[in-house]
């Protein structure tokens, strides 16, 4: 069975796989919490996301405005992936602070119109910053 708040398959009925179900449910609800109830537990959901936003980012007959929405839906989609990735750890950065550095790191991924924009809304961090202008 796939459980649809935290997008993890695990048997039902087993006691093993339903503890860990729990445990795995609850620090993803506490990182929702943290990080906002947006936070995607789900690959497909994730993926599904990304390619509806990308359609939009890369159009620039669409208004500048729902294209950064777009690309802020694409930076959550991989924010979430990073948050799982390091086991729905409470101690990662927020997503102010990540696509920050993301968007240091990876200028090129959004077309320049977009990226300056997010650049705006999601600025590096100081000591980034400091560190290149040094």
């Amino acid at each position: 069975m796939k459980c649809g708040l935290c997008g993890m398959f695990y048997c039902e009925g087993n006691s093993f796989d339903e503890r860990e179900h729990r445990r795995h449910c609850r620090q993803v609800e506490r990182c929702r919490k943290k990080y906002g109830s947006w936070l995607m537990a789900d690959y497909h959901e994730r993926e599904r996301i990304k390619q509806e936003s990308w359609q939009v980012v890369e159009n620039a007959d669409i208004d500048l405005v729902e294209r950064v929405s777009a690309a802020k839906m694409i930076l959550k989609a991989w924010f979430s992936r990073s948050v799982g990735e390091r086991g729905w750890n409470l101690t990662h950065p927020d997503l102010k602070k990540w696509a920050g550095l993301f968007l240091q790191n990876e200028r090129a991924v959004f077309p320049a119109e977009v990226f300056n924009q997010l650049a705006k809304i999601y600025p590096a961090p100081r000591s980034v910053k400091r560190k290149q202008a040094g």
